[in-house]
């Protein structure tokens, strides 16, 4: 990926959301987390060259503030959906949720968007817990 970074530029949006006050202008990424790594890389590679640093587009969710638990599942979703998703990938993605303080109903729903149910969730904590995860 960054090689294609280094050359095109970063060609799909990542996802942010404001991190603590509006005002302090901070963004936190929550989709497209590796895309936002190549960028960075890319960038840091270009101006030791001199060259121009492109910048990465980005689409603002103003609405998930505070909302972490949202933000993670809608990260997860993403990863879930696409190819190569590890069962590495949504065990700590369900270990998150569960260190995030995410509520029950919180807890069914990323359950059922990522096609497990409450028990898969709640084994896949506990596999990360102990980390005996394949």
């Amino acid at each position: 990926m960054l090689a294609s970074v280094e050359r095109i530029g970063l060609q799909e949006p990542i996802t942010v959301r404001p991190l603590g006050e509006p005002s302090k202008g901070r963004y936190g990424v929550f989709k497209g987390q590796r895309r936002w790594l190549a960028a960075v890389a890319a960038a840091k590679k270009a101006e030791t060259k001199g060259k121009p640093v492109a910048k990465i587009p980005a689409f603002v969710r103003e609405d998930l503030g505070g909302a972490d638990s949202e933000a993670l599942l809608l990260s997860l979703v993403e990863n879930h959906q696409r190819a190569g998703m590890t069962a590495r990938d949504t065990v700590n993605g369900a270990a998150q949720l569960e260190l995030l303080g995410a509520n029950e109903a919180e807890r069914r729903r990323a359950a059922a968007i990522l096609g497990m149910n409450r028990q898969q969730l709640k084994a896949a904590k506990q596999a990360a817990d102990t980390g005996r995860v394949a």
